[in-house]
């Protein structure tokens, strides 16, 4: 076994060799070592997690813009679906958020998806309409047993008993309303009535004693 020229054996673990396997030398005729990491393959880097983990504050205030605007364009199927299948409904508005996220994600890779998502978002001033759309089918569903009350209070209907018993209170406070005004009315009547008789018993009072005061008169004058 060789030997440098500080004298260390070699040794093929840990010193480096030349292309026909002899021991690489150092300009100071020393073995030359192995790199630590000779004969190991570079770790691979780990790959950016999807959803955007990666992204700059301006890449991710873009994608927060192109999923608000996917979601609410999702909405609105998803809307229409619960009143023909609840489940499916409930199922459908649990996707509008990953589905929104992933076609964001392409949107900033892919300028014509972008694009499709700004023209696609012209819908959105629509949803508030679609809601109050939703709403009077709803309403009117469940005011005649066409649309279970779960669902119908989903969009902001109420149930048949509560507008019901809305219209008898309203009902009750009208009528005690009019039964108050009649009583201040008869009141009133009341009242004017007293100050006719009281105005028309002053009068009389007034010509008695004129008519009085005319008999005496006559009387002294005779």
């Amino acid at each position: 076994m060789s030997a440098d020229s500080a004298g260390e054996l070699f040794d093929p673990e840990i010193h480096a060799t030349d292309r026909d396997g002899n021991p690489s030398l150092n300009k100071d005729g020393t073995f030359r070592k192995k790199r630590k990491d000779a004969g190991r393959k570079t770790p691979a880097k780990p790959a950016a997690a999807s959803g955007g983990g990666g992204r700059g504050g301006k890449a991710d205030a873009q994608h927060a813009e192109y999923a608000k605007q996917v979601a609410g364009v999702l909405q609105v199927p998803a809307t229409l679906l619960s009143l023909a299948d609840p489940v499916d409904g409930y199922c459908a508005a649990q996707l509008v958020k990953p589905w929104s996220d992933a076609i964001a994600d392409l949107a900033l890779q892919y300028p014509q998806v972008a694009a499709a998502i700004e023209k696609a978002a012209v819908v959105g001033p629509l949803t508030g309409l679609v809601g109050v759309g939703m709403l009077t089918i709803a309403q009117f569903g469940m005011n005649h047993g066409k649309v279970p009350e779960n669902i119908g209070t989903m969009f902001g209907a109420r149930p048949r008993a509560e507008i019901e018993q809305i219209l008898k209170q309203r009902g009750d406070q009208l009528a005690a309303a009019a039964a108050e005004q009649q009583r201040q009315d008869a009141e009133d009547a009341a009242s004017a009535a007293e100050i006719n008789d009281m105005i028309h018993a002053t009068r009389a009072e007034k010509r008695a004693a004129a008519e009085a005061g005319s008999e005496h008169g006559y009387a002294a004058a005779v």
